[in-house]
């Protein structure tokens, strides 16, 4: 009987050490993240998280593009002060905290936004006889669907009231002829 006493007295023993030795590493949790966009060349854009720590430690940051990770970029936000195309590409953050445990985001896909593409255009140069009707037009779409704007110029001049897609002229005249672009 004294000889169980001392094995469960050192099996206790051993309880008490390894339950010092446990430690619970807890991940950081990541509550929000930006979403993937679309971006216009030339603006500024803000990638931000959200995270906390659940053994409330502090949270490093690390952000990656294309899976890199970009020098100097160890806040929660990270900014893109002039987008290019060079910036269209994947980014995630990796939060981490005390324990060194790892969290990484969602990916946020930044494309370029607003981006014409010339899909058909008008032939040039053409010859139009006096008096006739003369009628061109140009289709483009972005990567996005928006909405685009057009603006027909004349040598170099924008013509008034020419802002859709396609361009008339009307029983047309000597002083018609000319350098036609449209601007999209």
């Amino acid at each position: 009987m004294k000889f169980l006493k001392k094995i469960r007295f050192a099996f206790s023993i051993v309880l008490l050490l390894l339950s010092n030795l446990l430690i619970a590493q807890t991940c950081p949790v990541i509550n929000s993240v930006t979403s993937s966009s679309a971006v216009c060349i030339g603006t500024s854009f803000v990638m931000q998280v959200s995270a906390s720590s659940p053994d409330l430690s502090t949270l490093t940051y690390a952000w990656f593009k294309n899976g890199v990770a970009i020098t100097g970029a160890s806040t929660n936000q990270y900014t893109i002060s002039s987008f290019s195309t060079g910036d269209a590409a994947s980014y995630t953050v990796k939060v981490g905290n005390a324990c060194g445990t790892l969290t990484t985001s969602n990916a946020i896909q930044l494309t370029l936004s607003g981006v014409p593409v010339i899909t058909s255009s008008f032939n040039s140069p053409t010859t139009i006889c006096t008096g006739a009707d003369f009628s061109t037009s140009v289709t483009a779409t972005t990567n996005v669907g928006d909405a685009l704007s057009y603006q027909w110029s004349k040598g170099g001049v924008n013509i008034t009231g020419a802002s859709a897609s396609s361009y008339l002229i009307s029983r047309a005249i000597e002083g018609d002829a000319g350098l036609f672009k449209v601007a999209v």
